[in-house]
């Protein structure tokens, strides 16, 4: 390592008027070195007109280098790499030279070149930061052949879904460039060439510049070569304007990677056998659809391919080929298509799909303009389709995208099992991002066969779904067959114990012109599901009518499960015609054990020839349905019709009816529920309307009961004619109704009516509250229809379930408040699993009336750029902050979440509370799991508690199990207050952090606090700038310039580590003030952890003068021979400032910054590349 004496390299430019015209000066750069490694490293020259924004950049050589410059004010940089040997390789020094004129007269330019010019700036002047990527740090080329993979934030992701492009050698060039913007590489500084081996991935010692100029020229170029030692053919690929080069930048290494995508089929590789183009060792590359054909073949099918470009098959039918994956296979697709081919079959059935049988795994394939023409004959093994015929239980399947696709069948026997995506799928463990979209299902039979199970994804299915959709597509079954049964618009016959959340359903039709049965927007029959969650469905279902057609439903036709499977968070807005029976707006007919239906709302236009119901037609199997809302048209005239439900014996709690209601025979119905076989009604309302034949079996809530109880409910149904009560007349014997039940803006009902009142004005609603309604469920004001909160949600969020893939949008206090207000009716409901989208300002005004806390979050929540402000909230007895606890499976603002979440001017404290005190959650708590928070900024806010609890920050505490993971990174708090002044555990990201079991990752990373944040526990112990105490803590990339007040363990950036913590590449510049002796500048006290790579220059106020506190134990380890702490004192492991600064080469050895985590400004205190990052969040 070259020691700092050495690094000043002289270079001076004489800039001659020879010859040259007046609009122009003759430029000659002549060089000189102090150390000749820079002779042979490479140096070049760039300037920028700035009179007439021309740009130039020369490669100069030894001896004199002369060329033409415009005239007008310049600004000039040089960049030299000292390499002994090697182009572009070694330290690479720079200097700026700025506001030279050039008018024609001789003129000369002196350079001092220093490495902190090339770490500091750009080439023209803007400042590096992290999050632009333009550090010059040692290059890793990862050369790919899938496109997709380079748009992954996370280059880890990026490095493990690389598959060998077609380069197997490359080389670096920077091209000169002159004032007319031609850009030529006739003279471009050149790397020496390198090979790649095995792998896709490159290590370089290469350092170049990626400038952040886009108006510049200035460019790197990537020449990728088709043969080992940069022969055969060159692709080049420019860093700047290519779009298949991209640069990221992962600070845990310091490293730039640039992900180049270079097609791999290349000469023989497109024509040879596709067990010759094998890469990694263990994957083949498929080119051509001869290859796909070879590999997929019976002795083939079990070894594991790579898709390496778009394959049109040019309409080429491939059911003849027998294609299968057998147990232990793979293809992974890259996001590359399959397109263009058809299937046929005229004869027996044998598995009809592109692959007749799959046992091992697909993921990341696109399938594009297929046709299959199927017409069977005798059935020899069921199932059919596009993609898949049937899979096994070993199977996995994994984002994978069908478009403009036809399944048309013909059978003529009784046949099972037809979908677009699957035909039969057994038993999967997880079915995940599957889309189908702009498709179609065509059926019709011969000699009146009977078919069953029909569904876009797949007729039949074993196992779990998630994260998948169906949009623009569309059902047809003539009327050939005596029976269709189990049509789903996503799956069609459900067996098996399973779990399904996270679904789409857009503009899909149904149509069965044959008899039918077991008909659904999702799935048309489910025997065995579990849970059934956020999933939203717009869609149409015609059958025949005059005709009993039973089982139709908006989501599922007919459902069995046992075991308490539980309906939740779905959304349907649902069209149903013909002669269902029963139907219901979510479940035609409930048939299972315990049936529990949570936040489901259902639009409806729904008619039929039987039982009817807005959510559930025949709700027999229902045990309860709580928080739901129907509303549009429910006309089914012959049987009994409800809001709610047709028939059931349910507990009703919160429920909603909009519908207007058509029955015109003497069956039982009402607003709510037609027949009541048992059960209860609270807290509900009815404010659609009835048309029903009479008041005997007919009611405004229930129409026949043998025994229901009714409290607290509200109808605002407009002059009913015929004095409709409670329930049926017949019934009213059978109706308990206890306080608080009001027939609102209803002009005449039966006499002996067994609510309190009815009338024509609101004078009502002041006696309804004067009741006392639960406000847990109740929304009141006085003059105003009470309402339900429940309903308010279903309100505001007409067109979603809380999906991942159409979340819960969130645009003002409105719907934060609506959602908080449903969450607290029930924490343990599913509501808290949702995903949910910030896409507006939160402001809450400082109105303590108008902030609600979510009470849980298990769910998703992405801030996307918007900014939650103006909180002062006292909690009371209760914890602070935004959500209450933050529990395993969340993730907020992580895992590829793009966008940041702004929290400005919130202000928590209380004088009560037992529980931890936080800004953005009073506490994270996680069991058996994971949870993410990122990209976080906090301004201008402040927590505060004085009563004894188990931590103070912006979150107040973290607990996991040894089971469990949290992750924190990107935290940026700007002039915030942390005050505790009756407990200990106390710093700005969390007072308690528990990590339960360290990690082998950072779970702490890329963290600042800066310089006017305050963290005040005076008097108390264990305070941090970052964490007052931490357990199992593994810290990257900390800057904490923070004051910092506390009596004993108090630290610039943790009061006390144990259970082996470490921390690593940090910044710490506190001003600390303490009188205790357990105080240092980064860490006050510690058992069983490390600092290194690390540096403070923490002012300590008080008796203490430590690197880290006398606390720490004797089996504590800081480690010196990895890396140094340095501080302003003079203690054992410190180095003073004026050490630091006139002694450059013993910090280096030192810091064994190998990582190239800092950089060097001559003179100063060294800084870490990660500040501007974090400085700029």
């Amino acid at each position: 390592m070259k020691l700092f004496g050495s690094i000043l390299l002289f270079l001076t430019i004489l800039i001659s008027s020879c010859s040259a015209p007046k609009s122009s000066t003759n430029a000659k750069f002549g060089l000189s070195f102090l150390n000749s490694d820079y002779d042979t490293g490479g140096l070049m020259v760039f300037g920028k007109n700035n009179r007439t924004n021309e740009y130039v950049g020369k490669n100069l050589t030894a001896g004199v280098n002369e060329f033409e410059l415009t005239n007008g004010t310049w600004d000039f940089i040089a960049i030299a790499w000292g390499s002994a040997s090697n182009i572009m390789e070694g330290t690479s020094k720079c200097g700026r030279v700025e506001g030279v004129n050039l008018s024609g007269e001789d003129t000369s330019v002196n350079f001092i070149l220093t490495q902190d010019q090339c770490e500091k700036n750009d080439v023209f002047g803007k400042r590096v930061t992290f999050e632009s990527n333009f550090q010059i740090a040692p290059i890793t080329i990862l050369n790919c052949t899938n496109i997709n993979a380079g748009d992954d934030p996370d280059i880890n992701d990026i490095a493990k879904k690389c598959f060998m492009g077609g380069a197997k050698s490359m080389k670096l060039k920077i091209p000169e460039f002159d004032e007319n913007g031609s850009v030529s590489t006739a003279n471009a500084l050149s790397s020496r060439c390198f090979d790649f081996s095995s792998t896709p991935q490159l290590a370089t010692t290469i350092k170049v510049p990626i400038f952040n100029d886009q108006a510049s020229p200035l460019q790197v170029i990537y020449e990728a070569y088709t043969g080992s030692g940069c022969t055969g053919n060159v692709i080049a690929l420019n860093s700047k304007q290519h779009n298949k080069t991209r640069l990221k930048y992962q600070p845990a290494n310091q490293i730039n990677y640039v992900f180049a995508q270079v097609d791999y089929c290349q000469a023989e590789r497109n024509t040879q056998s596709v067990l010759l183009n094998s890469v990694g060792g263990s994957y083949y590359m498929i080119c051509s659809k001869a290859q796909f054909i070879e590999a997929f073949s019976a002795s083939n099918d079990t070894n594991m391919y790579v898709l390496a470009k778009n394959i049109d098959f040019e309409g080429e039918e491939m059911s003849q080929h027998l294609l299968n994956i057998g147990s232990g296979g793979e293809l992974v697709g890259q996001g590359f298509t399959l397109s263009n081919f058809t299937l046929t079959s005229t004869g027996p059935v044998e598995n009809q799909a592109l692959f007749k049988t799959v046992a091992g795994t697909i993921r990341e394939l696109n399938i594009t303009d297929v046709t299959a023409d199927y017409d069977f004959t005798v059935v020899t093994t069921q199932g059919a389709g596009i993609l898949i015929g049937q899979s096994t239980a070993a199977a996995q399947f994994e984002k994978i995208s069908m478009a403009r696709v036809t399944l048309d069948v013909t059978i003529d026997t009784n046949m099972d099992g037809f979908g677009i995506f699957c035909g039969i799928c057994q038993n999967h463990t997880g079915l995940s991002d599957i889309k189908i979209d702009a498709s179609q299902i065509l059926l019709s039979g011969n000699s009146t066969p009977t078919l069953t199970g029909v569904g876009f994804i797949a007729g039949q299915f074993a196992g779990n779904l998630s994260t998948s959709s169906v949009t623009n597509s569309s059902i047809l079954a003539n009327d050939s067959f005596t029976l269709v049964s189990k049509v789903g618009g996503v799956l069609g016959f459900n067996s098996a114990s399973s779990f399904v959340s996270d679904i789409n359903v857009e503009t899909v039709s149904i149509k069965i012109q044959s008899p039918s049965q077991s008909i659904g927007g999702f799935v048309g029959f489910a025997s065995e599901l579990n849970n059934f969650m956020r999933t939203y469905i717009n869609a149409s279902i015609e059958v025949p009518a005059g005709a009993t057609q039973p089982d139709i439903g908006g989501a599922i036709g007919k459902l069995t499960s046992a075991g308490a499977p539980i309906i939740t968070s779905i959304n349907t807005k649902i069209s149903i015609t013909g002669g269902a029976k029963p139907a219901g707006g979510i479940v035609g007919t409930d048939l299972g054990t315990g049936t529990v239906y949570t936040f489901v709302n259902a639009d409806t236009n729904l008619s039929g020839e039987g039982t009817c119901g807005g959510i559930v037609g025949n709700g027999s199997g229902a045990s309860y349905i709580k928080y739901a809302r129907t509303r549009g048209v429910i006309n089914c005239p012959t049987a009994s019709i409800g809001g709610i439900a047709g028939t059931t014996g349910a507990t009703l709690v919160s429920v909603h009816s909009k519908s207007d209601l058509t029955n015109t025979s003497s069956a039982g119905s009402g607003g709510l529920v037609g027949n009541a076989t048992s059960g209860s009604i609270s807290d509900s309302m009815f404010t659609g309307s009835i048309s029903f034949a009479n008041n005997v079996n007919n009611g405004l809530f229930v129409g026949t009961t043998t025994g229901i109880s009714i409290s607290n409910i509200v109808s605002t149904a407009d002059n009913l004619a015929g004095g409709y009560d409670v329930a049926g007349s017949a019934s009213t014997g059978n109706t308990t109704v206890s306080a608080n039940c009001y027939f609102m803006n209803q002009a005449s009902i039966a006499s002996g009516t067994s609510c309190q009142g009815y009338g024509t004005t609101l004078a009502l609603v002041s006696d309804f509250n004067t009741g006392s309604p639960d406000p847990t469920y109740w929304k009141t004001a006085s003059g105003v229809i009470p309402q339900l909160h429940s309903d308010l949600l279903q309100e505001l969020f007409p067109n979603s379930a809380g999906a991942i893939i159409k979340p819960y949008s969130i645009t003002g206090v409105d719907r934060w408040n609506a959602i908080a207000n449903v969450m607290n009716i029930d924490v343990n409901s599913h509501l808290p699993y949702s995903s949910f989208l910030l896409t507006g300002t939160i402001d809450f005004a400082n109105d303590s009336s108008l902030f609600h806390q979510w009470p849980v979050l298990r769910g998703r929540f992405n801030g996307n750029n918007q900014i939650i402000r103006n909180i002062s909230y006292d909690s009371g007895s209760y914890g602070s902050g935004l959500f209450g606890t933050i529990y395993e499976g969340s993730i907020v603002n992580g895992d590829n979440i793009k966008g940041k979440l702004i929290l400005e001017n919130i202000n928590f404290q209380s004088s009560s509370t037992s529980s931890p005190m936080g800004i953005l959650a009073s506490q994270v708590s996680l069991t058996a799991g994971e949870s993410l928070i990122a990209n976080i900024i906090l301004k201008n806010s402040s927590v505060s508690s004085n009563t004894a609890i188990n931590g103070t920050g912006l979150i107040g505490a973290i607990s996991a199990d040894p089971s469990s993971n949290i992750y924190i990174s990107d935290i940026k708090i700007i002039n915030s207050t942390f005050t505790s002044s009756a407990s200990d555990n106390l710093g700005a990201i969390t007072g308690n952090f528990n990590a339960g079991t360290t990690p082998s990752a950072p779970n702490l990373q890329n963290i600042f606090i800066d310089s006017s944040s305050l963290i005040d526990g005076s008097g108390q112990n264990y305070v941090g700038g970052i964490i007052g105490t931490g357990t199992g803590l593994i810290g990257f990339g900390l800057i904490s310039e923070a004051e910092v007040r506390g009596a004993e363990y108090v630290g610039g950036a943790f009061g006390y580590l144990s259970n082996t913590s470490v921390i690593q590449t940090s910044i710490i510049s506190a001003i600390i003030t303490s009188a205790g002796t357990n105080v240092s500048g980064i860490v006050g006290g510690c058992a069983t952890s490390s600092v290194m790579n690390s540096y403070t220059t923490s002012t300590l106020n008080g008796g203490a003068t430590h690197v880290v506190g006398t606390g720490c134990t004797a089996s504590s380890s800081f480690s010196t021979s990895s890396g140094r702490v340095h501080n302003t004192s003079s203690s054992v492991s410190a180095e003073t400032v004026s050490q630091i600064q006139s002694d450059y080469s013993l910090f280096i050895s030192n810091l064994n910054d190998s990582t190239f985590a800092f950089y060097y400004d001559f003179g100063n205190i060294p800084r870490l590349r990660l500040e501007e990052h974090l400085r700029s969040l």
